[in-house]
């Protein structure tokens, strides 16, 4: 804001009418006001203040005393500021309250404060306080701030310098418009802090992942590397942590794969013994829907493979003798994820009233000697051969109790893991001598199995290449049938 022209009228020590010319001063900003004592230097001051802002420039000066005490009784109390402000012309008129001698008649009359700011080309404003409003929002400061640095009077400059910072601070933000400034700073400072706290997060994150990564545990260069990091707690080591990470990873991508390999050397062995049962089960043709018991389950292959035929639907019952195998059984149902298998300890040679005629297919997978296994198994070579000569008497008992478990028209399927006649065909033939509503069934199976045709299979390892079995597929005739 720049003065250009002042008028004051009974105002402090200027009992007449004064008009003061700032434009003769050129374009310069800077104005020096000197005289005596009470010349009236800060009445002046004081009209510029009270003219934008309604206000003077010191504390002990009200503005209901700056009517001059020299002025004539009719004369009238104002003061009239024409100003430059951004390229553009404004004049602000301000009345303040007083007392003088009425125009017409005699009496004193009293008149409230006024004001009034012309802008053209906008509309002026009118009323003390909305002026006072609008010269506020026009200068950007408020009279307060006006007064400490566009007018310095006398002391007022040694207040400003000793004003707290704080003060300086917003007086001069306001002068230069400095506030975009000090957003920037702001949001600076706080995108800093942001970032401090985000880098300290993963900082942290990049800690815990290194605490997590596990060595090789042979106590190796690797086990050593990977201690010194974890106990430096340095997140600018995290080049060489990843570096570390990567070997460590290679390790156990080398060690999976040879434990894998592992694995699959081991299934293939495993099915060649398997790959027989199945063979059986096939036979056997389980479908969805069925009631099927197992009566000499454990380990429980054959009664997996059936509940997987029967596309998990239907009733496998798993029983065997040792309740130890009852749960071997119920494991590996859990993890192959079978819902249709229920197990229960019974002895194959001992009836249970509620089986009798009630399954459509019965497997007997009975106790044997075991010499179809004798690979997988060389101490069974060493066993006394004696206690076996009577398995076929023990084969035939429990042969013929699940028979009775076969409902009319259902499958008996007897097995061995033997490769001995008398406990495979020989005891099939007794059987079927003493049960005359069971008949072999022929069946087909895959890799040129010539003998299904009668109903009964010897699996070969030498020819096969599975372990030595033996399975019968038997059919109950249906009521009245022969």
């Amino acid at each position: 804001m720049k003065p250009l022209y002042l008028t004051l009228s009974a105002f402090g020590p200027y009992a007449g009418r004064t008009e003061l010319d700032f434009s003769r001063f050129g374009g310069s900003g800077l104005f020096l006001i000197g005289g005596d004592t009470g010349a009236g230097k800060t009445a002046l001051f004081d009209a510029i203040t009270f003219a934008l802002y309604g206000e003077t420039t010191g504390e002990n000066r009200k503005t209901t005393m700056l009517r001059s005490d020299f002025a004539a009784p009719e004369a009238e109390t104002f003061v009239e500021l024409t100003f430059s402000h951004r390229g553009r012309t404004y004049v602000a008129r301000r009345w303040p309250e007083q007392q003088r001698a009425a125009k017409r008649g005699s009496g004193i009359v009293k008149s409230p404060p006024r004001a009034e700011l012309v802008r053209e080309p906008e509309e002026p404003v009118s009323g003390a306080h909305a002026v006072t409003q609008a010269v506020t929002a026009l200068l950007g400061i408020d009279a307060k701030q006006f007064a400490q640095v566009s007018m310095l009077a006398q002391n007022d400059f040694t207040r400003l310098l000793n004003a707290p910072s704080a003060d300086r601070a917003a007086i001069l933000r306001q002068i230069f418009d400095t506030a975009d400034h000090q957003r920037l700073g702001q949001a600076a400072v706080q995108h800093a802090r942001e970032a401090g706290e985000t880098c300290r997060r993963l900082e942290e994150t990049l800690l815990l992942y290194l605490g997590s990564l596990l060595g090789p545990g042979d106590g190796g260069e690797l086990d050593a590397q990977l201690q010194a990091l974890q106990e430096a707690r340095d997140p600018f080591a995290g080049a060489a942590a990843a570096e570390l990470a990567r070997r460590l990873l290679e390790g156990d991508e080398a060690t999976e794969a040879a434990q894998t390999a592992a694995l699959a050397a081991l299934d293939e062995k495993i099915a060649r013994g398997d790959a027989a049962a199945r063979l059986a089960v096939t036979a056997a043709d389980p479908r969805p829907g069925m009631r099927v018991l197992d009566a000499c389950a454990a380990p429980g292959g054959k009664s997996f493979a059936a509940a997987i035929a029967m596309g998990d639907r239907g009733e496998v019952v798993s029983c065997d003798i040792h309740p130890h195998k009852e749960k071997l059984i119920q494991a590996g149902a859990a993890r192959l994820g079978l819902t249709c298998i229920r197990t229960e300890v019974l002895d194959g040679k001992s009836c249970k009233e509620e089986f009798l005629d009630s399954f459509d297919l019965v497997i007997a997978d009975v106790p044997c000697s075991g010499l179809g296994i004798i690979r997988k198994k060389p101490d069974i070579r060493y066993k006394d051969p004696k206690p076996l000569e009577n398995l076929s008497q023990v084969q035939a008992a429990i042969l013929d109790n699940v028979s009775r478990y076969v409902r009319p028209g259902g499958v008996l399927l007897y097995a061995t893991c033997t490769l001995l006649e008398r406990e495979n065909e020989g005891v099939v033939r007794g059987f079927l001598d003493r049960c005359k509503d069971f008949t072999p069934e022929r069946f087909q199976l895959p890799g040129g199995f010539e003998d299904a045709e009668t109903g009964m299979v010897t699996c070969w390892p030498h020819r096969h290449d599975t372990d030595g079995f033996f399975f019968a597929k038997l059919r109950r005739t249906k009521d009245g049938d022969i």
